[in-house]
């Protein structure tokens, strides 16, 4: 305990606060304007945006973050968000943005010894004796990470990591690796490859490019998955959730638009074919809609957001609206699905007090009244959590859940430079911590057609929500790393602890 104290007061003594949150500030790490220099120039016109430190990343895709280009006037709020929304891309260790209005015929007063500050002030001047009027440069400095990963592969099927704890056991384990890389050819283009054996073993292959010609803002993405599923739904008919393995391959192209620093739309075109063995058919016929026991079905899907977030690992202030159609099937087609579903994701974050922000969020998912088979439905307690019940598994055809929680930075996001280390990219460490405090409710229901297995609920009913509530804590890290430990109450006041690798919401 004492070594861990120490080493946390060592990197608190070697950190400095990133401006991710409220206003802009100096850093002491990397090179950027004093911030009177940058106050000086709020208010004057961009003539430049000169950008360094990006040796793979293309500058338009740095340039696409910000909310302002040449030409426009500069204020100390957008610059704010430029350097939020750089590092949101989560391809750099650290931005700094900054910037200064530069006197024609003035003399260069450098404080630094730096060579690479001296030539930007050098620029930025000689611009301004060029022209013979003040001259506006916005200086950008990134870090870049690095890129390419092999990744193992250890989760969970069938249970959530608060289950798993009770009771481990490795029936319910995938483990694999994946290799992927973030930033292929420097447009933030991601490639995966990943494989795993175990409870569902599984082969996938993805790319997705969100700038496929050059400067353009139309994206594309393919991705191929052969899978092993094991079944999670509760059979209708038997009433229990049986154990037989759902052989699946899909297949799916996905293209974006992104329509402003803030909005974008998408859309995807997906195959899945989906097969049981006649044994498990004839035992568990919810199993499939088909009667040969293989499902297989179009899936096409189109979809608007807007985000405008701090800090995507653990937003404090800011908004987030998506809305998605989603069609499984065709229509005026016998013993074949037909499912349409709609989902709606709206969070809103606000500073109240200080730092002290508080966010809601609402998350409703919901299909029209046509029969859903079991491997369609979906669930609390897998990737949507209902804390105060990690502990069961809560199924149906349509969702809802709502959450309002608390957040305080005890230890705001911050940056350590650990020289010792030969590889620059992995020189800066970054670390953070939050503390929560958070209010869930959430319902599911099934569609009256589907076949279900003794008294269902089949309609939204606010009196049989489930509540859960409690206090926590979330680490968030560098390479998007995120832990939460929840503490959580349901309404019966059974408690239980939630460990997560991903933020509520």
């Amino acid at each position: 305990m004492l070594v861990l104290r120490a080493a946390i007061r060592v990197l608190t003594l070697l950190a400095i606060p990133l401006p991710l949150f409220a206003q802009l500030k100096e850093s002491n790490i990397g090179r950027m304007f004093a911030k009177e220099e940058t106050l000086e120039a709020c208010g004057s016109i961009v003539d430049t945006i000169l950008i360094v430190g990006n040796g793979h990343t293309k500058p338009f895709v740095i340039r696409q973050e910000f909310p302002f280009q040449e030409g426009d006037t500069l204020t100390l709020q957008n610059l704010t968000i430029a350097q939020q929304l750089t590092y949101n891309l989560q391809l750099f260790n650290l931005v700094n943005v900054s910037a200064k209005r530069f006197a024609p015929f003035s003399p260069v007063k450098i404080v630094s010894s730096d060579t690479i500050l001296t030539w930007v002030y050098e620029v930025g001047q000689s611009k301004a004796d060029e022209l013979g009027r003040p001259y506006t440069l916005v200086f950008v400095e990134v870090y870049e990470r690095w890129f390419i990963f092999p990744q193992p592969i250890f989760d969970l099927r069938g249970v959530s990591l608060t289950q798993w704890f009770k009771k481990p056991t490795i029936a319910n384990v995938n483990a694999g690796i994946a290799v992927f890389h973030t930033n292929l050819t420097g447009y933030k283009d991601r490639l995966t490859l990943s494989f795993g054996a175990g409870f569902d073993p599984f082969f996938r292959l993805s790319y997705f490019t969100p700038y496929l010609w050059s400067e353009t803002r139309l994206g594309l993405g393919m991705s191929l998955l052969w899978r092993d599923l094991n079944n999670l739904a509760l059979d209708g008919r038997v009433g229990k959730v049986a154990r037989y393995v759902q052989r699946t391959f899909s297949a799916s192209i996905s293209a974006s638009e992104r329509l402003s620093t803030f909005d974008f739309v998408s859309g995807s075109v997906g195959y899945t074919s989906l097969r049981v063995s006649q044994d498990v058919k004839q035992t568990y016929p919810s199993a499939t809609v088909s009667p040969d026991g293989v499902d297989v079905f179009p899936t096409f899907s189109v979809a608007y957001a807007h985000s405008r977030l701090d800090f995507n690992q653990c937003a404090t202030d800011g908004i987030y609206f998506s809305i998605r159609l989603v069609k499984v099937g065709l229509p005026n087609r016998s013993n074949r699905i037909d499912i349409t579903r709609g989902q709606l994701d709206f969070r809103v974050y606000r500073k109240i007090l200080g730092d002290l922000s508080l966010g809601f969020y609402n998350l409703s998912v919901l299909a029209l009244n046509a029969p859903v088979p079991n491997h369609q439905r979906i669930f609390f307690g897998y990737d949507i959590l209902l804390r105060g019940y990690t502990d069961r598994i809560l199924e149906g055809d349509n969702l809802q859940l709502n959450s309002i929680e608390l957040r305080y930075p005890a230890i705001p996001l911050r940056a350590a430079k650990l020289d010792f280390i030969p590889f620059e990219r992995f020189q800066i460490f970054q670390y953070g911590l939050f503390v929560t405090a958070f209010l869930d409710a959430g319902n599911v229901w099934h569609n009256p057609r589907s076949q279900v297995f003794g008294l269902r609920q089949t309609h939204y009913d606010f009196r049989k929500n489930k509540y859960g509530y409690g206090f926590g804590l979330v680490f968030v890290g560098g390479y998007e790393a995120t832990a939460r430990l929840d503490f959580a109450f349901n309404q019966q006041g059974k408690f239980q602890i939630v460990i997560e690798n991903d933020v509520s919401f």
